[in-house]
């Protein structure tokens, strides 16, 4: 089990280093690519989209096995970080992110469904809470680490030592242990590829991840920009995302303490009521106290997620991993749609107005979670 538990907390950290280096370096990737700040968030519609095969992985892995197909995945990673670290142009790097993005939407659904035949739900929330951690040391090391090291090693340094990093997981990937439930589990037919949505509960999950996904792409697409027009240095960019870490951190290590215990629902409540609150006073704060607000942000929004995802893992007890990657559908199908109508928003109402989008999307999260609360309450 703690082999398990260490590889996983590995990869996680090694995805999570890549995903939080590219919103902070956005000002660097425009003057970079010669692209206007406003639009650069595009060049992640390749990552998003990508995802979309997210389920296929699953699907595989009720065929051969999570373990290998996590391997497989790592794989696909590893290739993306390769072609990423060569671009020559804004069309370059797309394409090399969205390989990427194949490998990480997979990945975060077969981990959580790997974790999840691991160990039993009522102990999960602590689990996945620790996954989550290993996601929030990424987000808080990875804007400084990032910001400089573009300025110093350049686009090509930085995703080669991602590689590297990818590669080293796996090779550690092959000594996981295998999940009992893999060993009965039958080969799903067409059939029931198409019923899954229509599981009990499986709608108003997939509903729910699809409107948490919203606050990310606004909030950290569009942050540094933010900054940048404020004329902060891209140093002061990174010191602040890494502010907004340490309430990642805070609010995972808070989930892994008292979620299981206070109700995975309730948890998720709490958490992204403060996620609103906070985010919706950020444009009307000085410096000082935006880097404040963000850590709380930041506190309830990757607080509740490893309480969300706890709870989403018990949906489809049976075929954990392929629903798991379902649900990473919904949030690459939010993302691409989300990256597409973000430069619209960003330049017709501001940052203001992308406060307040993060804010009625973590609220309506929050009556989400209720339903399912009162709905299937013998379930969770």
């Amino acid at each position: 089990m703690r082999v398990a538990y260490m590889t996983v907390f590995f990869i996680q950290f090694m995805m999570t280093m890549e995903l939080g280096s590219v919103y902070p370096i956005a000002p660097y990737l425009a003057e970079l690519f010669g692209i206007d700040t406003s639009k650069i968030i595009l060049i992640n519609i390749g990552f998003a989209g990508f995802g979309l095969v997210a389920p296929l992985f699953g699907i595989l892995a009720d065929r051969i096995g999570t373990r290998k197909t996590i391997t497989s995945s790592l794989g696909v990673l590893a290739v993306g970080m390769g072609v990423t670290a060569f671009s020559q142009s804004a069309l370059h790097f797309l394409l090399g992110r969205a390989v990427i993005g194949a490998g990480f939407f997979s990945l975060s659904g077969l981990l959580i469904g790997y974790m999840g035949d691991l160990v039993p739900y009522e102990s999960r929330g602590r689990a996945l809470g620790f996954v989550r951690f290993a996601f929030a040391i990424g987000i808080l090391l990875a804007p400084v680490y990032a910001s400089y090291m573009v300025m110093r090693i350049g686009i090509k340094g930085l995703y080669l030592q991602y590689m590297v990093g990818i590669l080293v997981a796996l090779v550690l990937s092959l000594r996981l242990p295998k999940p009992e439930h893999q060993a009965t589990a039958s080969v799903l037919n067409w059939k029931e590829i198409k019923a899954l949505p229509r599981v009990p509960g499986a709608k108003i999950f997939m509903l729910t991840q699809f409107v948490l996904a919203i606050p990310a792409v606004f909030v950290y697409g569009y942050l540094s920009i933010y900054l940048h027009e404020l004329a902060i240095p891209q140093n002061t960019i990174g010191w602040i995302y890494l502010i907004a870490g340490l309430g990642t951190a805070g609010g995972v290590l808070l989930a892994m303490w008292r979620s299981d215990r206070w109700g995975k629902a309730r948890f998720g409540q709490i958490s992204f009521t403060i996620m609103a609150v906070s985010i919706f006073f950020v444009t009307r704060a000085p410096i000082a106290l935006i880097a404040i607000l963000l850590f709380f942000f930041a506190f309830g929004y990757d607080g509740g997620w490893p309480a969300f995802q706890a709870l989403a893992s018990e949906v489809m007890a049976e075929r954990r991993a392929t629903f798991m990657t379902m649900i990473y559908l919904t949030v690459s199908i939010s993302n691409v749609l989300m990256y597409l109508i973000a430069p619209w928003v960003y330049e017709t109402i501001g940052f203001a107005g992308i406060s307040w989008i993060a804010s009625i999307s973590a609220l309506v999260c929050v009556g989400l979670l209720f339903v399912i609360e009162r709905k299937y309450a013998q379930k969770f």
